[in-house]
């Protein structure tokens, strides 16, 4: 699977992978967006948020609802209906019962992100399930370690052993190579700098 499409309320993502870069479409009511990161650009951790923000914006549009259905009910109800005036309030019981449905989803969401580089990823958790979400977000974290540990393992002449030195010590902390891969990357490394003075 090197495509994930996920749904939420309004919101849609389709996360793409390729051979060198994740490709990400981002629709909803508020945004259209499409863009890329490349593996070496993104981290490996993995974080669940569960945002508990926006009841501001609940009881706002909670109450719009209100007094909306209110008015509502009133104007169809007086004896001197004016049904245009009826019909526009109806229609803002409609655009306030989505913003208000739609805040109540975003209250209560919930997200895996993809940290730790350049560039984060951002998933819904049960879209289309935990599961395929999870398994998804491990084919990522596998290319990025590949790419990660060609990147880092690589002589280069324009860093510093020092630098490089760190760059292994991560690849280690991370297990994307061995112990024994890494004192063996180390001594290669070290040999080449010389080489280089």
């Amino acid at each position: 699977m090197d495509t994930l499409r996920q749904r939420y309320f309004l919101a849609t993502k389709t996360f793409q992978l390729l051979d060198n870069k994740v490709t990400v479409n981002e629709k909803s009511l508020f945004q259209d967006k499409e863009w890329e990161a490349r593996y070496d650009d993104l981290g490996l951790d993995i974080v669940k948020v569960k945002t508990r923000e926006g009841i501001g914006n609940t009881v706002l549009f909670g109450g719009l609802l209100i007094v909306s259905s209110i008015m509502t009910y009133n104007a169809f109800t007086d004896g001197k209906t004016d049904y245009k005036l009826a019909w526009l309030f109806l229609f803002f019981c409609f655009m306030w019962g989505t913003v208000l449905s739609w805040t109540i989803q975003k209250y209560f969401t919930a997200h895996y992100f993809l940290t730790g580089g350049n560039k984060t990823l951002e998933f819904f958790i049960d879209s289309p399930d935990n599961k395929q979400v999870l398994a998804f977000i491990d084919k990522i974290r596998e290319r990025t370690k590949f790419k990660l540990k060609i990147e880092y393992t690589t002589f280069d002449p324009d860093l510093t052993f020092d630098d490089q030195f760190k760059n292994l010590k991560y690849l280690k902390a991370n297990d994307i190579i061995t112990v024994d891969e890494f004192e063996i990357i180390r001594e290669d490394l070290r040999g080449q700098h010389l080489i280089k003075k």
